[in-house]
């Protein structure tokens, strides 16, 4: 069976089935996954197949409040590997592409600057040093 990643059809009833069974199972309003969610679920490449996609929507359906997912309502990790990709496709200097990674991880880290540093490998002297750079 192919990866869920080149069934993209699948991918959308799959997650359209998944959303209606998981807003049954915990009493929740979500009935739909907005078109930009979807385009960001279709973008993704799930490497734990359709059992990652499963844990995803069921995920988004417990903190959603309305009755259609979002974009807001995805994994934080899941809108860094779409955004890294669509940045890879868009291939910019290297100063460039740097200042991207480190500010996406910075915000992944919702500012943690230490937990940033720890991540990227580097020293928190070294990262004040890049973010200075990209100013």
């Amino acid at each position: 069976m192919p990866p869920l990643r080149e069934r993209a059809a699948d991918l959308r009833e799959l997650a359209t089935g998944f959303v209606k069974s998981y807003a049954r199972k915990h009493g929740r309003k979500a009935a739909s996954i907005d078109p930009t969610a979807m385009r960001l679920l279709e973008q993704y490449d799930f490497p734990g197949n359709v059992r990652e996609l499963a844990n995803t929507i069921e995920r988004a359906v417990i903190v959603s409040e309305e009755r259609s997912l979002s974009e807001g309502h995805l994994p934080d990790s899941l809108r860094a590997a779409v955004k890294a990709v669509r940045r890879d496709n868009q291939r910019g200097t290297l100063a460039e592409m740097e200042a991207a990674y480190v500010n996406e991880i910075l915000a992944a880290t919702k500012g943690n600057k230490s937990e940033a540093a720890r991540i990227l490998g580097i020293s928190r002297k070294n990262l004040y040093e890049r973010i200075a750079r990209t100013k």
